[in-house]
Parts: C-alpha cells; sequence; structure tokens
C-alpha cells in the first residue's frame, strides 16, 4: 500500500505545570483527540509502548486538508514557554517522497485543530536532497517558512522538540534525547495555539510505499 507507519513516544511540557507524557503502554491517555479518525491505520499493538501511525496520501500543506488521524492535544492558557519533544526511529529508512513524520502545534477553529494555521516540524524524505529535518509554518492557508537541514539518521532514533516562547517557535533535534541542537529558528507565528499534536503522512501529491516508523 501507499503507506508509512509512525511510531512515537510523547512528551509535552510547559514552564507553567502542564505535564502531559504518553509512552502509549498499552494504552493512550483520553486527552487525545483524533481528527479524521481512521482505526485501521493505527495502532498500539505492533510494537510495545508505541503508537504506530500509518500515513496515507493525504496533507495538511496549503489547502490540502485531509490528513488522516491527526493526534491533537489541547493546551491550556499559558502564558509561559511550550516544550514538545517526541521520539521517533524509522526501521525502514524513508526513500520517497513526502514520507514524513512529526510533531505540530495547532491554532483553533471552532473547537478543532485549525489545519490551515500551525507550526509544525518532522523528519522528511525529499529526493532533491535526501532525508532532512523540516520547520513549516503555515498562516491561513499559506505556507510562510519552510526551513529544511539535511540529515541522515539511518536506523538511529531521533528525538524532536518544538519550543514556543511568545510569538517566537525553534527547532530541535537530539541523536542521544540528552543534547538537543537547534536547527532552524527562532520564526515568528502569531496566532495563538490551541493544540500540539502527532502527524505522519506522504502528502497528497505522493505515492510512497510503506515503511515502519518507530
Amino acid at each position: 500500500g501507499n503507506q508509512m507507519t509512525s511510531n512515537y513516544a510523547w512528551h509535552l511540557t510547559t514552564a507553567v505545570a502542564f505535564p502531559f507524557r504518553d509512552d502509549f503502554n498499552g494504552n493512550m491517555s483520553p486527552d487525545w483527540r483524533i481528527t479524521n479518525s481512521d482505526t485501521s491505520k493505527y495502532n498500539l499493538t505492533e510494537k510495545e509502548g508505541n503508537l504506530r501511525i500509518y500515513t496515507t496520501n493525504t496533507d495538511i500543506r496549503g489547502t490540502s486538508n485531509n490528513l488522516t488521524n491527526l493526534f491533537a492535544v489541547p493546551l491550556p492558557s499559558v502564558s509561559g514557554p511550550l516544550v514538545v519533544t517526541v521520539k521517533l526511529s524509522f526501521p525502514t529508512p524513508p526513500s520517497q517522497n513526502s514520507q514524513q513524520g512529526g510533531i505540530i502545534l495547532y491554532a483553533d477553529s471552532a473547537g478543532q485543530p485549525d489545519m490551515d494555521n500551525y507550526v509544525r516540524i518532522g523528519y522528511h524524505y525529499d529526493s532533491d536532497g535526501g532525508p532532512y529535518l523540516h520547520l513549516i509554518q503555515e498562516t491561513a492557508g499559506t505556507p510562510e517558512a519552510v526551513i529544511s537541514t539535511p540529515i541522515n539518521i539511518g536506523l538511529n532514533p531521533v528525538w524532536l522538540r518544538l519550543i514556543k516562547s511568545g510569538s517566537e517557535y525553534s527547532a530541535y533535534y537530539s541523536l542521544d534525547g540528552i543534547t538537543f541542537i537547534r536547527y532552524a529558528g527562532p520564526v515568528i507565528f502569531s496566532p495563538s495555539v490551541a493544540y500540539a499534536g502527532l502527524f505522519a503522512m506522504n502528502g497528497y501529491l505522493a505515492s510512497a510505499d510503506s515503511i515502519p516508523v518507530d
């Protein structure tokens, strides 16, 4: 099939006391909201301690707002910095256009994550430059910044971290979960964010094969 699988261990904190952590050890927090849910495309059973999401040829870039299994947690109203961290790995390294997974902060749209206003970071394959880390922000349906940093993690895990401080957002990665290196930002994103979430997709223009991501 034209799918990629994504598995996540998830950690969300703020400086004001909103610790949220989900290690997906056989179940998931009831705080998760799943937009465009397709229960045949995700599970907690294929690898213990992981959420596995199968990507489809769907997207959130521009006006393509049909992403399947958009996982999101509502954020409290806080004034301090927000730190979102995820660990992911690719047992079969991505090698086809738009195979990707990562984390995202959304604005609100009538009580749902706003697919036209967000900041996201992820690990992404593109044939023009091989695998890379990206930061993409979109306002009112228009991508405003696409920042990419070539890196090939091979079979190793990568930790991604998105830090919000006021209206500034910075992206970090780590290969050991301890030392984080900033690879993008700060960028300015003015809309207020109301959700933090996970994504895995091939993009609507892609027909990438399924690969496992843990």
